[in-house]
């Protein structure tokens, strides 16, 4: 059946934040390795990632933060043969490593206006066109373009209100 797993990392140093992503991603990426290997179909794995950058950045701090941000590179990579897909946030995508960001190809743009992410996103995403990237500092918080194999065409979008609470405080864990 379904299966939602989620892995809050908020509490962890960085380091252990590092360990534990790299751990689980290992392990996930093996299983269905594994699988495909036994001539089984994979497990389709969408893997989200929040504020992306700091496990998934050009620039991490450290051998295990390496180790994490290598696992997240493979995924990007190699990830869709094997099933398992990355979801990335960021609000600094000029942070993130740039062979990840290579691998883009849907993407969710919304509101930027760092000269450096929009210079990045320009250079790395072919899915967005100039004058898209253009219009993202002067979007508001209600919009987003989405572009890529998910949709025919880029288009602007307009985001509903959450109907949860912020944090997911409303969300009954068991």
């Amino acid at each position: 059946g379904e299966r939602v797993q989620v892995i809050d990392l908020e509490s962890l140093n960085p380091d252990e934040r590092a360990v534990v992503a790299h751990a689980v991603l290992l392990t996930l990426f093996m299983e269905q390795e594994s699988r495909r290997l036994a001539g089984q179909m994979p497990t389709p794995t969408l893997v989200v990632l929040d504020e992306a950058h700091y496990l998934a950045g050009a620039s991490v701090s450290g051998r295990v933060q390496e180790m994490a941000r290598r696992i997240f590179v493979r995924i990007a990579t190699e990830g869709r043969k094997y099933g398992v897909f990355l979801l990335l946030a960021t609000q600094r995508p000029s942070l993130l490593d740039p062979t990840i960001l290579s691998q883009v190809q849907n993407v969710v743009l919304k509101t930027i206006s760092s000269r450096a992410d929009l210079a990045v996103l320009e250079s790395s995403l072919t899915s967005v066109t100039p004058g898209l990237i253009q219009m993202l500092p002067g979007l508001d918080k209600a919009h987003a373009i989405v572009a890529g194999p998910v949709v025919r065409m880029p288009m602007l979008v307009r985001i509903p209100r959450p109907k949860s609470e912020l944090g997911g405080k409303d969300v009954e864990i068991r």
